[in-house]
C-alpha cells in the first residue's frame, strides 16, 4: 500500500501558521488605527487640528518604541510621493485594548482646491512585533479650500510733504 503526502496549498500556509498559533494561545499586540477625527474642509494658510486614535486589539502589550507618522496625499494609498507631515514618538507600553490620542497641529500650503488626504501609519516601520501589521495605516479625505482674496477698498496715501 503507497503512502501519500497531502501538502497545504501555498495560500493556505498563512491561514493555517494562525490557526496553530491560536490554538496555543499565542500573545501579540495588533496595533491599528482606530478613529481619524474628520475634518470636512481646510483652507490653505490655516493651522487645523489631525486628531487621531490608535488601539492595541491584540491580546499583548505593545512592548517597544514606535512612530506614528502622518502624511498628505493625493489619494487614500500610501506611497513614497506622499508628504510627509510629521510623527509622533511612542516610548510607553501599551497594553491590550488599550487606546492613546494623539492631536497634532497641521498647516497645508501652496495647494489647488480640491480633495485630499490625510494618512496616518502607526508602526511605519515595523518596530513592534505584532500578529497584523497589514492593519496599521488610514486615510480620511478632506476638502481644501483656497481662499480668495478680493480688495475690499484701497485707501489712497497721503501726500509726500
Amino acid at each position: 500500500m503507497s503512502q501519500k503526502l497531502l501538502y497545504p496549498a501555498p495560500g493556505l500556509i498563512p491561514v493555517l501558521l494562525w490557526v496553530f498559533s491560536s490554538l496555543a494561545g499565542a500573545q501579540s499586540p495588533d496595533l491599528v488605527i482606530s478613529a481619524i477625527d474628520p475634518i470636512a474642509t481646510v483652507s490653505t494658510q490655516q493651522p487645523f487640528n489631525l486628531r487621531w486614535t490608535v488601539q492595541n486589539q491584540g491580546n499583548a502589550a505593545a512592548q517597544t518604541a514606535w512612530y506614528d507618522y502622518y502624511y498628505f496625499s493625493t489619494d487614500d494609498q500610501w506611497d513614497a510621493g506622499d508628504t510627509n507631515l510629521g510623527y509622533e514618538y511612542h516610548s510607553q507600553a501599551l497594553g491590550a485594548a488599550a487606546t492613546y490620542v494623539v492631536i497634532k497641529s497641521v498647516t497645508l500650503n501652496n495647494l489647488a482646491s480640491g480633495t485630499y488626504y490625510l494618512i496616518v501609519w502607526t508602526d511605519q516601520s515595523g518596530n513592534v512585533t505584532e500578529s497584523n501589521n497589514d492593519n496599521n495605516r488610514r486615510a480620511v479625505a478632506v476638502t481644501v479650500h483656497v481662499p480668495d482674496l478680493v480688495v475690499a477698498s484701497i485707501d489712497p496715501l497721503p501726500p509726500v510733504p
